[in-house]
């Protein structure tokens, strides 16, 4: 038998040197004081279930409640953008693109298509999953380092949007 449990309460990012927030959690502190983390890793808008869970170490000093200062985002992805256009050019005139992306697919083959284009979709994933258990380890590390444990409660799914923008559209 499932065990159901509805909380409400409202949710936060979390911080933990006061600079920046921890990309993929937020801190849910229901009406009763309890304290749960939710592992959001993908910020795609929808009503998935998420996992959450606790841990000994009161976290509601680590939420953010004002704004942060700006890092150098912007400038850093606007020269990854960059390297990345660079870098892809560099290996056309230099001929490695088959070596990377697959043969070329001239005349075109179907099979070959799909070829290359899973590999690519593979190479995504493997990525968005490292991504994912890095973040769940930066977590863990930092609870650790402070003599903590971080529990696995179960699974939540929202009732009401994450955050709701002022021309009325809805993010889950």
């Amino acid at each position: 038998m499932v065990n159901r449990k509805e909380i409400k309460g409202d949710i936060y990012n979390l911080t933990l040197n006061q600079q920046s927030i921890i990309r993929g959690w937020n801190l849910i502190v229901s009406d009763d004081g309890e304290e749960y983390l939710m592992f959001r890793n993908l910020s795609l808008s929808s009503k998935l279930h998420r996992r959450i869970y606790q841990t000994d170490l009161p976290m509601i000093d680590y939420r953010v409640t004002k704004e942060l200062p700006k890092d150098k985002g912007a400038r850093a992805s606007f020269l990854g953008i960059f390297a990345a256009v660079l870098s892809g050019s560099v290996i056309r005139s230099m001929g490695l693109e088959s070596y990377i992306f697959g043969a070329s697919n001239i005349p075109v083959d179907f099979f070959i298509a799909i070829r290359n284009l899973s590999v690519v979709v593979l190479v995504i994933a493997l990525f968005l999953s490292m991504t994912a258990f890095l973040r769940f380890l930066r977590l863990k590390w930092f609870l650790s380092q402070k003599g903590h444990v971080l529990n696995y409660v179960g699974k939540i799914k929202p009732l009401s949007p994450y955050r709701q923008m002022p021309n009325g559209r809805e993010y889950w």
